[in-house]
């Protein structure tokens, strides 16, 4: 399952961002493509490495409530390849998602919004409380 970050944990990395652009959409096939972000806050972008290519029809088509999160992660090991082939490193076969941004930061592939070079991060986790209690 994907995780939500924070605002200011927003990762933005302009090498995922080409990647995705270079693809061809996700929906119909067409290019040239948009990233589509698929989770954001409000009107806010949400992180680049939770992208999808989409066309112009498609991206103005799609609705922000669907669930991309298999594809999210189909993009991510073709991305996570392509840098390892680049980078003349091994691709573990029992890579894990949730290393995927930790893995772009370490190779400075990415970087956070907020300028923070952390490069672990906790779960968004909300509690609401009752106001009737």
């Amino acid at each position: 399952m994907l995780t939500i970050p924070k605002r200011r944990d927003r990762v933005r990395s302009l090498p995922y961002l080409a990647f995705i652009h270079e693809q061809h959409c996700q929906k119909c096939g067409r290019w040239p493509v948009e990233a589509h972000h698929t989770i954001g806050r409000g009107q806010a972008k949400g992180s680049d490495l939770l992208c999808v290519p989409l066309c112009t029809e498609c991206h103005a088509k799609t609705s922000s409530k669907e669930n991309f999160d298999e594809v999210i992660l189909v993009y991510q090991s073709l991305f996570i390849r392509k840098i390892a082939k680049e980078h003349g490193l091994t691709v573990n076969a029992l890579y894990r998602p949730e290393n995927f941004e930790a893995i772009l930061l370490t190779l400075e592939l990415a970087h956070r919004g907020d300028g923070s070079k952390r490069k672990n991060r906790k779960p968004f986790t909300k509690h609401f409380s009752n106001p009737f209690k």
